[in-house]
């Protein structure tokens, strides 16, 4: 009896097309943000996590990290201003805004990341800006 392969669909489904998205985030501001991330990107997503490795192969989360590096590996770009003046997306950037932009831009790429999962088919399993490694 000879065994017949599966064909594998060659579609391009193995590989992340870089495409971006403009998300809407009120007041006439918006955020382009990555469709979605390749391994590479999510990897460093992880990293970025972990402050330190103990010797004994316990993580310690850099509490600082967890709470943005999701959301920030995903954003290319914004219209946000300072005095008048376009502002460059950057992790410094980030630090200084307030707590009600950070919620609002953070509320969009979540939806963004959750609306591109459910429209792929994944469920569960999602990185959310909560998310941690394990310090246990």
């Amino acid at each position: 009896m000879v065994k017949q392969r599966k064909t594998i669909d060659s579609s391009g489904d193995w590989f992340v097309e870089p495409s971006v998205v403009r998300l809407d985030i009120g007041e006439g501001q918006w955020l382009d943000v990555k469709r979605e991330l390749t391994v590479g990107e999510s990897m460093a997503v992880q990293q970025r996590l972990i402050k330190t490795v103990r010797a004994d192969g316990r993580i310690e989360p850099d509490l600082k990290e967890v709470w943005k590096a999701n959301i920030c590996a995903y954003i290319v770009g914004w219209s946000l201003m300072r005095n008048g003046s376009p502002v460059k997306f950057t992790f410094d950037a980030v630090d200084n805004l307030s707590k009600s932009s950070w919620e609002r831009i953070s509320a969009a790429v979540l939806e963004h990341i959750e609306a591109g999962e459910q429209a792929m088919g994944k469920t569960g399993g999602s990185m959310s800006s909560t998310d941690s490694p394990s310090a246990e």
